[in-house]
């Protein structure tokens, strides 16, 4: 972001989107983890079940796509590189367990558990688009281990965003908002899908 700007942050957001849909679009349903940058590998967070070789370098795509906005015919080349390893990460989700990556799109491990503890924290849905909150608490227990997984990570660790995506419904999102809330988002297709 603070090379290129909010066209990076543009970029960001749709390469999310995308990851989010294609993972949907799979119908196994799944956990993605986004980790903040210089979040500890070794946290005990999580158990990692397959590491990856290598990378994807999806941030490097992207930033390769801002570079090469006004040359017509390398810019789609670049976009479909983009496309092409948001989908090769979006196969990673389909396999048991966590997906856990950086902001930067990196692959930290797949098929992962998450091992965060219990949370006493409260669940509350999160401000709309606008930035309206209701103040209106999410009944988490209605909902299997994935989702308490999920909401047990975000709230062990502020800055990380971790997306839940139903085999047959909606996606939803928890973020630790401060030392007392995890904010809840029950349905980011409303705004996603738009």
């Amino acid at each position: 972001y603070s090379k290129h700007g909010n066209q990076y942050w543009l970029y960001v957001r749709d390469a999310m989107e995308l990851l989010l849909t294609e993972t949907s679009m799979r119908g196994h349903g799944g956990t993605i983890a986004l980790l903040p940058f210089g979040f500890p590998r070794s946290s005990g967070l999580y158990a990692t079940k397959y590491a990856l070789k290598g990378s994807f370098g999806l941030q490097q795509v992207l930033e390769k796509c801002i570079e090469n906005e006004q040359p017509f015919l390398s810019s789609i080349a670049f976009r479909k590189l983009a496309y092409e390893t948001i989908r090769r990460i979006a196969n990673l989700s389909a396999i048991d367990g966590a997906l856990i990556i950086t902001f930067g799109f990196e692959v930290v491990t797949f098929g992962a558990t998450l091992t965060a503890p219990r949370s006493a924290l409260v669940p509350v849905i999160g401000p709309d688009g606008y930035g309206h909150t209701r103040k209106t608490t999410f009944e988490l227990d209605r909902y299997g281990t994935r989702h308490r997984s999920a909401f047990d990570f975000a709230a062990a660790h502020k800055g990380s965003l971790v997306f839940v995506i139903s085999e047959d419904g909606p996606v939803r999102a928890f973020h630790r908002e401060n030392d007392t809330t995890v904010h809840v988002w029950p349905d980011c297709t409303v705004s996603m899908f738009l």
